[in-house]
């Protein structure tokens, strides 16, 4: 097997200090910042998790924090695989703890907006069975330049050995178990913790995951010119659709991060 590929669109950056801790850029495009956040039980909770107007994904690598929300009184608090999504005006205050927090900054509108399918070159025509054991994909949020997906798979594999290309960016991230991810027909073993960054049009695939423990990997796809983040937010793009399902869809996203929101105060 070959050692995992370097991500020369992202060259690798230094932690630099902040107010926090210390902070690692992952991937940064005009849409989209993904940082790593390493806390501890010292640091300052000011400007920490949130995002300026912009929405924020955040997600607990490891350790744990508890902090408050603006509109909810009682204390939020998240460990290790807890994640949460705050637009807008939403804000985290009085964070305390030690934890490895993954900050996703994006742009657009996480109640109305969908991200494109960007997965192209499938393969031959083949048969598929409803009833079939398949990897589980949760879109945890999306909008028009961004989607996350959270996967888990137990053993599971791309049908057939076939490897797909995307026309969107795509970044990874290992969050339990291992597994064997192909580029272009080459192997490369991830583990927890392993990041990934595959640009447009690079195929790619799964050979094998973890049949013991499962293997569980955050996919965030993206969409806009790579470089430095624009910090400025955006109005939402007004919509024409006529779509009838447009309400239930917005109604469902609103729903998922209730959802998600009460099961970490649970």
């Amino acid at each position: 097997m070959s050692e995992a590929p370097s991500q020369s669109a992202f060259p690798a950056r230094a932690p630099h200090p902040s107010p926090t801790g210390q902070v690692l850029t992952c991937t940064e495009s005009k849409n989209l910042l993904i940082e790593q956040w390493t806390l501890n039980e010292a640091s300052e909770s000011a400007g920490l998790l949130n995002g300026n107007g912009l929405n924020a994904l955040l997600l607990v690598q490891e350790g744990s924090l508890e902090c408050r929300h603006n509109r909810c009184g009682s204390p939020v608090r998240m460990a290790s695989g807890d994640y949460i999504v705050v637009t807008g005006a939403d804000q985290l205050h009085e964070v305390t703890g030690a934890a490895t927090v993954v900050r996703c900054l994006f742009h657009g509108d996480v109640e109305h907006e969908r991200f494109p399918e960007t997965r192209r070159n499938v393969g031959a025509l083949s048969v598929s069975n409803v009833f079939a054991d398949r990897p589980r994909i949760v879109t945890v949020c999306e909008t028009r330049f961004v989607r996350f997906d959270v996967v888990t798979s137990l053993g599971h594999a791309s049908p057939g050995g076939r490897e797909c290309d995307s026309s969107s960016h795509e970044w990874l991230l290992m969050l339990k178990g291992d597994t064997v991810f192909t580029i272009e027909g080459t192997e490369y073993p991830l583990t927890a913790g392993d990041t990934i960054y595959l640009p447009p049009g690079v195929p790619n695939g799964v050979r094998d995951t973890n049949v013991e423990s499962g293997t569980v990997w955050m996919a965030v796809f993206y969409r806009g010119a790579i470089g430095d983040f624009d910090w400025q937010p955006r109005a939402a793009e007004a919509s024409a659709s006529t779509d009838p399902l447009a309400d239930g869809r917005k109604m469902s996203a609103a729903a998922r991060r209730l959802k998600a929101f009460r099961e970490l105060q649970g």
